[in-house]
């Protein structure tokens, strides 16, 4: 049995691309992604910081900081990946500041901005807060209706009392931006009425184009930063405004004054250390990043909103409590990097504090090795701090799902069950502890007794014919039956995504328990549709079947795949599960012949 064991583990996790059937390898060249990159930006980052290397952002009279040659390095590491420039800039700037780096310094000649530092040293031109797209939430918008919203309301009303054509003549720089008419009269009245324009504007567009609204809070952070980024290229970015008999610098005003038009929280706290952060603050402080940026995609604005993960509000949905795709980062890797800061590099009990940060998602060992997958790809590049915190807190996780499986499969094949039950049997379990997990989180979100349980899946065949091309994989054309309990009504809903959600968005139902039913079967099945991210349920018993020679690789890979119908519901299954096999072939017969 130690034999057979050893095969499992070993060819299993041979390569990182056998371990999900999502495109691992691809995300190393920056397709669809850019955790990969970032995980790498973070680990030269916490380098050399530990080595003594002064990251400040100073008003210093030279043409140089320690800064810029730190941002051409980590330039290098982005380029590796192939990360559009625009990205690279912006991917930087943001790791840099959740370091602790200022985003801006001095006033004026001389004036450093974190954001246009690292756009400069990048190369390319700043695209202004019109090319800026929000992330992807279903559909996306750009900053454009907040722009002209702003506009409309300067050219109909104006945002100020005062009128430009009233100042005195002579009275410019000192005497208005950094005087009492610019600071407590013109610049608060123009942020709080002009941000919650631009903001607003936002906001009712992404409801408009039929965006995802309760994406934990994503819509709202993705509406305040466009709005603010938007107020920031309008009003004097650099000066200190009275607001509530106190002054704050004008960008942390319209971050707050962004937070509040959205309903963001007042305060925000980092996961594992309880650390307080003022929402506006970080809202203005990234939206003046993004203002001297140049032209990120929608890619790296999705990544810019996953970073909210490290907070504890559930902010956005890749902070838990369901999977995410392996293109997503978490909020790990930013609290990693921080506790790095503070205890000297000490990745032992940076590990040991984020150890339990999933264990309370809807399946903690799928999504603990998922982070695993993703911070293993980063080390083929570049061995750091941050992802060997990120493995040690996940490599238990990991071995232990493996060991744990090929020790039922080698018991399952030794009763003579084959490789289509027993992988059925690793299926069901985790459709099982996803129903549980998921009924409970409903229960507590809703306030009731809520109870979920899938009925049936299976392709629909409205885009492909039924088991040909991508009509074998329900996650694409999803047919889907769900049973849910509400306290002691009971709603069975046939057809999921084809009747009831169409039904529930288009507001043609009159039970509002309806819609709590079909909101909570959608959260069940989200979690399902993420299931390829760790095969190990298919792939683990099928190595095990192999060096127990059960059967030809080709004949249980085919198997197996079949058998998987929730890890299985994209495609690539069945190639990974050939390569998988092909190696514990090989690792078995040459175990067979020299033994031991």
């Amino acid at each position: 049995m130690q034999e057979e064991l050893l095969i499992a583990f070993r060819a299993s996790t041979f390569k990182l691309e056998y371990m999900t059937n999502d495109r691992i390898d691809a995300m190393g060249g920056s397709h669809g992604t850019l955790n990969i990159a970032t995980l790498s930006v973070m680990d030269l980052c916490v380098e050399e910081f530990l080595k003594g290397i002064d990251f400040k952002l100073s008003f210093k009279n030279t043409k140089e900081l320690d800064l810029d040659r730190v941002i051409k390095r980590l330039l290098e590491v982005t380029d590796y990946y192939k990360v559009d420039r625009s990205n690279a800039a912006l991917i930087i700037a943001l790791v840099l500041y959740f370091m602790g780096i200022d985003t801006r310094a001095g006033v004026p000649a001389g004036n450093r901005k974190l954001g246009a530092l690292c756009r400069i040293a990048a190369g390319v031109p700043r695209g202004g807060m019109v090319t800026f797209t929000s992330p992807k939430l279903g559909n996306k918008v750009s900053a454009f209706p907040a722009l002209m919203a702003v506009y409309e309301e300067l050219l109909k009303n104006g945002l100020a009392k005062v009128k430009g054509k009233n100042i005195p003549f002579g009275t410019i720089g000192t005497l208005y931006m950094h005087s009492v008419l610019g600071e407590d009269i013109v610049l608060p009245e123009i942020i709080i009425k002009g941000t919650e324009i631009a903001v607003k504007a936002i906001y009712d567009s992404m409801n408009g184009i039929g965006m995802m609204m309760y994406n934990g809070m994503a819509d709202k952070i993705s509406a305040a930063l466009l709005g603010s980024g938007v107020m920031l290229e309008i009003v004097h970015p650099d000066a200190n405004v009275r607001y509530d008999n106190d002054y704050i610098p004008s960008s942390h005003l319209v971050g707050k004054i962004a937070a509040r038009t959205v309903g963001l929280p007042e305060k925000i706290h980092l996961n594992v250390t309880d650390k307080e952060f003022d929402t506006g603050q970080i809202i203005g402080d990234i939206a003046l990043i993004l203002k001297d940026s140049g032209t990120p995609t929608v890619i790296c604005m999705m990544g810019l909103c996953d970073l909210f993960a490290m907070f504890k509000e559930w902010l956005v949905w890749t902070g838990g409590p369901t999977i995410t795709p392996i293109a997503s980062l978490g909020g790990e890797a930013w609290i990693a990097m921080q506790l790095l800061l503070e205890n000297e590099g000490d990745v032992e009990e940076v590990s040991h504090s984020i150890m339990s940060m999933r264990n309370n998602w809807f399946d903690p060992e799928i999504s603990k090795i998922s982070l695993n997958i993703i911070a293993s790809k980063a080390q083929e590049y570049y061995k750091g701090p941050v992802t060997t915190s990120l493995l040690l807190s996940t490599e238990g996780v990991k071995i232990k799902a493996v060991y744990t499986r090929a020790l039922k499969a080698y018991s399952m094949f030794s009763e003579g069950k084959g490789i289509e039950e027993i992988v059925k049997y690793f299926e069901d379990v985790r459709k099982e502890k996803v129903e549980e997990s998921s009924s409970q989180f409903c229960s507590k979100y809703f306030g009731r007794k809520i109870k979920v349980k899938l009925l049936r899946v299976e392709p629909l065949g409205r885009i492909a014919k039924k088991g040909e091309g991508i009509g074998k994989f329900w996650s694409l054309d999803p047919d889907i039956d769900v049973r849910v309990e509400i306290d002691d009504m009971v709603y069975v809903l046939e057809r999921l995504c084809e009747i009831c959600i169409p039904k529930v968005a288009m507001g043609e139902y009159d039970d509002p328990d309806y819609k709590i039913a079909v909101e909570s079967a959608s959260i069940f099945i989200q979690e399902l549709s993420y299931s390829g991210v760790v095969l190990f349920n298919v792939t683990v018993p099928l190595c095990v079947g192999v060096a127990m020679k059960k059967g030809e690789p080709r004949d249980l890979s085919e198997g197996a795949t079949k058998a998987a119908y929730i890890s299985g519901n994209i495609p690539g299954t069945l190639l990974k599960c050939s390569n998988v096999s092909k190696v514990a072939r090989e690792l078995t017969v040459q175990i067979g012949k020299d033994g031991f």
